[in-house]
């Protein structure tokens, strides 16, 4: 994730644990193993552990002391919508969190080249369909793609209405993508 993000970004995601100073993220490389092994916020430099990478802290805390994040639905080309989740700061990595959770536009979260790039960045690493996880640093107000879903199921814990917005959109968007394309 963090090669082909920087590749296609062209600024970093991904630190050195030995030659960087600060609180960063420790995180397994392994798909699905956050429930085991949840991602860790860690003070560097540090020794490099096996099987784990190591991110920056991205800061998106809001002014009432939640974080916001974003998961985004890909479908090939299209974007059909953002969640914006916003969690309690000391459940920052918990799935058992449960966050408040709404959908957006996607023009309404990324600019155009934003999602020129997401879309890219979904090509090149071959995911045609599946969810990302993207963070907005508060600080230099770029976005950082911390995680890409290759089976997706949206965000845990969605309210009804929320639901039932979403799985409309998703319906819409997977008839166009793959259902209208080959007639």
């Amino acid at each position: 994730i963090g090669k082909v993000f920087k590749e296609i970004f062209k600024y970093d995601l991904l630190i050195n644990p030995l030659r960087s100073r600060g609180f960063y993220v420790m995180k397994r490389d392994e798909n699905a193993k956050k429930s085991i092994d949840p991602p860790k916020i860690i003070r560097c430099p540090c020794k490099r552990q096996e099987g784990y990478s190591y991110q920056k802290l991205i800061d998106t805390k809001t002014e009432k002391e939640e974080l916001i994040d974003f998961r985004v639905p890909i479908f090939k080309e299209k974007i059909p919508f953002v969640y914006i989740r916003y969690k309690k700061s000391n459940k920052r990595f918990l799935d058992s969190n449960k966050p408040k959770v709404r959908i957006a536009k996607t023009f309404e979260v990324f600019s155009k080249k934003e999602s020129e790039k997401i879309i890219k960045f979904c090509k090149k690493i071959g995911m045609d369909y599946g969810e990302l996880d993207i963070l907005r640093h508060n600080k230099d107000k770029k976005i950082y793609i911390v995680d890409a879903n290759p089976t997706p199921f949206g965000p845990h814990y969605l309210p009804k209405r929320v639901t039932k917005d979403a799985l409309k959109y998703l319906i819409k968007t997977f008839k166009q993508v793959f259902v209208d394309a080959e007639e």
